[in-house]
């Protein structure tokens, strides 16, 4: 499609947690983190104000279907907005915005293990607990599910032990990736 950039933009959204604590993430290997990545889709060249469609995927990086969906959505609407009516009503009068990976950090702690990927469900906050088990029984992070602002810690399911799978962390929106979420929505 050569209307692309007219179409779709890559925006830096935030740092994950790794890449704004340099030289803190070790486990499994040595990196110094990530952008936290958008993909911005819709046709500019349409002025006034749309409606803000969000799309948010991979905050667990155990979870694998949910950043594909949001790549093949984006896909779909860009390869089909010159022969679907839908794509092309999606792109022309919507704002649209599609982070895939919230925790690209814990995506790279997964992906480490080659052929035999490792467990990592947090992010990779190791302020709390510096245990790391890729068989994902304790190990560092916060769950990024369980750290937003909205209810923080007012409800079952959310752990406060640092090292459990639930952690919720120290403070609401206490991390990169979530604040990078909630001020990108709340500058929309």
């Amino acid at each position: 499609m050569t209307r692309l950039p007219d179409l779709a933009e890559k925006v830096d959204s935030g740092d994950s947690w790794c890449k704004a604590h340099e030289g803190k993430c070790t486990q499994p290997n040595s990196y110094s983190g990530y952008d936290i990545l958008a993909l911005h889709i819709t046709n500019r060249a349409i002025p006034g104000s749309k409606p803000v469609f969000w799309f948010d995927a991979g905050l667990h990086a155990d979870e694998i279907v949910p950043p594909e969906l949001a790549l093949r959505f984006s896909s779909w609407l860009l390869d089909n907005y010159d022969t679907n009516a839908d794509a092309h009503w999606l792109v022309d009068y919507h704002d649209i915005w599609i982070i895939p990976v919230v925790s690209p950090d814990s995506h790279h702690v997964v992906e480490a293990g080659g052929d035999q990927p490792m467990f990592q469900r947090k992010n990779a906050d190791t302020t709390g607990c510096a245990t790391f088990d890729p068989n994902g029984a304790s190990t560092f992070g916060v769950d990024l599910n369980r750290n937003f602002p909205f209810q923080w810690a007012c409800c079952q399911g959310a752990s406060d032990d640092p090292c459990s799978q639930l952690y919720r962390g120290p403070s609401a929106g206490s991390e990169n990736e979530t604040q990078a979420v909630v001020n990108k929505l709340k500058s929309l």
